[in-house]
């Protein structure tokens, strides 16, 4: 770290807190300044955190998720004094194999979709379908002539992003469904959530992609046109596409479900879902279904033969299915309550990050128990609810089905959890009843920006 690291990190904050004191979008959130500075403060110190654990917790740079993207970058940027056609051919993906490149790509130990040690070893089929290790090494390369190398200084620049999803997402949770305080502050201030999404890594564009997506494909009051909102809806595509596609696999039902609604049966909710349901039931019964289990199957088997040559501790299952629709659906209960609830605080086996953990999985549990006492009926169930619903299920069942090892799923899970914790807790009756509290009446105060704040970007 020298003098000039440590300017440049100090300027791009000061235009950060600028961002979120003067742009529109977050200026008219509904949302108060002063949250939105004290959350972002948060979040970067997450994310700093979460620098140091694979710092100091995980000293082999090579394994580290954060430094393997982030070293792979430092070599892209060494291209920019040496040749710089070979920089941006790398980074924009334009000719970024060809021979002037080959130097920087050779020196790069996580650009190759799989290590020759590791396609030795698993003898599987590449289901890295979009290179997803790509696109971050690529994000980290552009940012290093911001920060000089300041690995910090990054934090800032994914943590904006993540600031801006949040943001969207909490406009659409006001339009479409006024959710209780308590319900936001688990949506977002989680610790799972607010640490993995808050760091250098796949989950922070994640997390923000999908929200800024489901912003654009459910708001309806927003002033953003129609080929503007088309636009957001491809580009977050394709983010979620090249860094965890099977994210945007998830998406694909509320998708279908809003557009089929609100084009095709003119906002007739029974039969868009059952058209939907059809959809699903007519695609497994189709050849289609067939290569969908061999996908699923060959994911599953990949990732447990990650789990041994990377000799992970902590795993739910050992075993792999046959590629079948079958096979496939038996597991459907499995794979969601591994999603939901796994680990639970007694399976943590002496890791304090995975006990940590472990404790936020009671959270589902005690707010289904919550939820039985009392559902509050007032709130009419909206089409933002139900396309959360398809969303958090269709991913927890993705995920729960081929993430073997626990600190994967721990990890992981962060991309549909908190919605799932929104959605339970915006229900609870009882809920609703402690916004009489003093506290809770004070924390909205804190949170909430007058009405007369708000309008439409």
């Amino acid at each position: 770290m020298n003098f000039i690291q440590i300017v440049l990190f100090i300027f791009w904050l000061v235009v950060a807190f600028f961002a979120l004191n003067k742009l529109s979008v977050f200026k008219h959130s509904g949302l108060k300044q002063s949250f939105l500075f004290c959350l972002f403060i948060l979040k970067l110190l997450a994310g700093t955190f979460l620098i140091l654990i694979y710092t100091y917790y995980y000293p082999d740079r090579q394994t580290a998720d954060i430094y393997k993207y982030y070293d792979d970058a430092v070599v892209i940027h060494s291209a920019v004094y040496q040749d710089p056609s070979a920089y941006f051919g790398i980074v924009s993906g334009i000719d970024s194999e060809s021979e002037h490149c080959k130097p920087y790509l050779d020196q790069m130990s996580n650009w190759a979709p799989h290590s020759e040690q590791w396609l030795a070893y698993a003898q599987t089929g590449d289901y890295n379908f979009f290179l997803s290790n790509r696109l971050i090494t690529r994000i980290h390369a552009v940012l290093i002539p911001f920060s000089q190398g300041f690995i910090y200084t990054h934090g800032i620049f994914f943590n904006l992003f993540s600031m801006l999803g949040l943001v969207l997402f909490y406009r659409l949770l006001q339009e479409k469904l006024k959710p209780n305080t308590i319900a936001w502050m688990l949506f977002c201030v989680v610790p799972s959530t607010l640490l993995w999404c808050s760091g250098l890594l796949k989950d922070c564009l994640v997390f923000s992609a999908v929200c800024i997506f489901l912003y654009a494909l459910f708001s309806s009051k927003s002033a953003i046109k129609i080929p503007q909102r088309i636009m957001i809806l491809l580009f977050m595509t394709a983010v979620l596409l090249y860094t965890k596609f099977y994210v945007m696999a998830a998406l694909a039902a509320p998708l279908i479900w809003s557009l089929s609604e609100r084009y095709v049966f003119n906002q007739n909710r029974k039969r868009a879902l059952v058209a939907l349901a059809l959809l699903i039931v007519g695609l497994l019964a189709s050849p289609v279904g067939d290569k969908i289990a061999e996908v699923f199957s060959g994911k599953r088997e990949e990732a447990l033969k990650a789990a041994v040559f990377g000799d992970a501790r902590n795993q739910c299952f050992y075993n792999n299915i046959d590629p079948t629709v079958g096979a496939m659906m038996q597991e459907v209960p499995t794979s969601l309550y591994q999603a939901f609830c796994f680990p639970m605080p007694w399976q943590s086996n002496g890791s304090p990050f995975i006990l940590l953990a472990s404790l936020e999985n009671l959270l589902p549990i005690v707010l289904l128990v919550l939820l039985l006492l009392g559902i509050d009926k007032r709130k009419k169930l909206s089409s933002l609810e139900i396309g959360l619903l398809l969303y958090v299920l269709s991913l927890a069942f993705i995920i729960g089905f081929t993430t073997p090892v626990t600190g994967g799923l721990v990890r992981y899970k962060t991309a549909f959890f908190p919605f799932a914790l929104l959605l339970l807790a915006n229900r609870s009756l009882f809920i609703e009843r402690s916004h009489n509290n003093s506290i809770v009446k004070l924390l909205e105060k804190i949170i909430k920006d007058t009405p007369k704040s708000n309008s439409e970007v």
